[in-house]
Order: C-alpha cells, then sequence, then structure tokens
C-alpha cells in the first residue's frame, strides 16, 4: 500500500469512528437542529397506536421529519426524510418509507425528499431502490446536495458542524472527559493533511464527509452502473 493510499485509508477510518460516535451520543439531533433553521419546520413524533398511517390529528406527518412551508414565492410544501448516513434504514424500510412519502404528497401536494446526511455517493444507497420504486417522485440526496435541500446555504453542513463541536466541548468542561485527548493520536495524520491543504481540520474531515460529484448525490441526476450480463 502506498503511502497516499495509507493515508486515504486512515482518514475515511477517522471519519467513519467519528460519525459513529456523534450519532450515538446525539442522536437525532441533526433533525432537530435543522429542523429549527429558518424556513423549515420539525415535523411531530407521531402518537397513538398506529404511529405508520397519516391522521390529519395524531399523526399528520408520517414518514417525514422536517416540513419546509412554501415561503418563498413559487415553492410547493416540502417534506424530508432524514437520515444520518445513507445505511442508516435496512433496505427493507424504503419501500415503507416511499409509501409514507407518496401518501404526503397525495394528501397535501408538495415534494418529498429522503436525504443522507453524511456520504460522498448515492452508489451502494440501502434503501434508495426501494423508496424510488415506491414513489419514483422522490428525490433522493446525498451529503452535500442533502444539506442544499435542507438549509437553503452552502453553510449549511458548516452550521451544524460547529454546533456538534460546541455540544462535545461543554459536555467535556462538565464531566473532564477529553475527547481530543482520547483520539489525538488517530487524528494526527488526518491533521498533517489539513495543514498541507490549508484547511482547518474540522473542515477537512467535513469535506471528505459529505462532498462529491453533484450527478451522485442526487437521484434526478443518478445513473447507476449496470451489471454487466453473464455469458
Amino acid at each position: 500500500m502506498c503511502a497516499g493510499d495509507f493515508e486515504h485509508t486512515i482518514s475515511a477510518t477517522v471519519a467513519h469512528k467519528v460519525l459513529m460516535i456523534i450519532e450515538g451520543l446525539l442522536g437525532h439531533l441533526h433533525e432537530d437542529v435543522i429542523g429549527a433553521m429558518r424556513g423549515n419546520v420539525r415535523a411531530p413524533e407521531p402518537r397513538g397506536e398506529d404511529q405508520e398511517t397519516l391522521d390529519p390529528a395524531s399523526n399528520p406527518f408520517p414518514g417525514a421529519d422536517i416540513v419546509q412551508p412554501p415561503l418563498a414565492n413559487g415553492r410547493q410544501l416540502r417534506f424530508h426524510q432524514v437520515k444520518s448516513k445513507t445505511g442508516s434504514a435496512k433496505g427493507g424500510d424504503g419501500r415503507r418509507l416511499g409509501l409514507q412519502l407518496h401518501e404526503l404528497m397525495r394528501i397535501y401536494g408538495g415534494e418529498a425528499f429522503y436525504d443522507a446526511l453524511v456520504g460522498n455517493t448515492l452508489r451502494g444507497h440501502r434503501s434508495m431502490a426501494g423508496v424510488l420504486k415506491a414513489a419514483p417522485e422522490v428525490v433522493v440526496l446525498v451529503g452535500e446536495a442533502a444539506f442544499r435541500e435542507l438549509t437553503g446555504s452552502v453553510a449549511g453542513p458548516q452550521l451544524l458542524l460547529r454546533l456538534y463541536q460546541s455540544a462535545f466541548d461543554v459536555a467535556s468542561r462538565h464531566t473532564g472527559y477529553s475527547f481530543q485527548g482520547v483520539v489525538s493520536a488517530i487524528f494526527l495524520a488526518f491533521r498533517e493533511r489539513a495543514d498541507e491543504l490549508g484547511e482547518g481540520f474540522l473542515e477537512a474531515v467535513l469535506h471528505d464527509a459529505i462532498y462529491g460529484n453533484a450527478s451522485e448525490q442526487d437521484s434526478r441526476h443518478f445513473a447507476p452502473a449496470r451489471r454487466k450480463r453473464e455469458h
């Protein structure tokens, strides 16, 4: 393995481990935070015995984590199902989520999006096929493309990242736990890479985690590779 490959492996491993820690400790904070951003509304949690079926009183938005009212002229009502990464939902969940998003559009009109915040490409998405088979009109997004639709800003990923950093800093001060001290040896190679690129450490992690080719992050433009037929 050459030095470049080894460095890439370290950066990918570190990014994956950090994101696993964030997901485990903070749960669905990304949904709450993005849902509180200007122009977004956090969808209420389902109530009652049947939490899968749309009911205007007890379960008005099944399948949606965030609702975007049509604030701008010409913009429709939007529904977003938000996952932390492309593998967060099992393949079998795709059909269920697709049917729920389809029902939201049928009842309320508007558009529906299935978003994965962390990822560079839709390739290997575990539940995209199920979602699109059940509801071809749903737009599946990943990484930068998902943040762009959710926040309406190119700075959306940085805002969420800084919030997570602040949450860790506050928790560390109160508990005496040094997150940076525990992982400093692991991050050394990635920090050196960030310095070489002239970027900040966190920005480099963020870049590797979400930025990619726009045509591979949006299902409206994505063309998955077809398997070659066996002869």
